[in-house]
């Protein structure tokens, strides 16, 4: 199975769409990618929210996590998804 890209999953164009890729999903973890730019903390807080998005099909409140690139912890939270509203 192929893994799709965010960017065919996510609303957010532009810069305002911070993961890049899907790097892989076990059923309990989705392991997302932001590229190698430093990213301030409000971009940091968007992406690991969208990385919560790309789950949501699975999960409704998300542990997030966000890592450098040698696996330091830079940012850990929850995140709770609402459905959208009915038209």
């Amino acid at each position: 199975m192929s893994i799709p890209a965010p960017a065919d999953l996510l609303r957010h164009r532009g810069p305002a769409l911070v993961v890049d890729a899907i790097d892989g999903f076990d059923g309990a973890t989705l392991r997302c990618r932001a590229g190698a730019a430093r990213r301030p903390w409000p971009a940091l807080l968007e992406g690991a929210a969208q990385a919560a998005g790309l789950a949501a099909g699975h999960f409704w409140r998300c542990r997030v996590e966000v890592r450098d690139a040698a696996g330091a912890l830079l940012l850990e939270g929850t995140v709770t998804l609402a459905p959208e509203p009915a038209r």
